[in-house]
């Protein structure tokens, strides 16, 4: 995951880390926070 997490910064792609469960309160948690940040 670190090289993930550091090629993604090499290609100038923000890094958004989420701590926590990705499926509460709903399945669509994860997609619901892409959706406010704008991505």
């Amino acid at each position: 995951m670190w090289n993930w997490l550091i090629s993604s910064i090499a290609l100038g792609t923000p890094i958004v880390l989420y701590d926590g469960s990705p499926i509460m309160p709903d399945y669509y948690r994860l997609w619901d926070l892409a959706d406010e940040i704008g991505y």
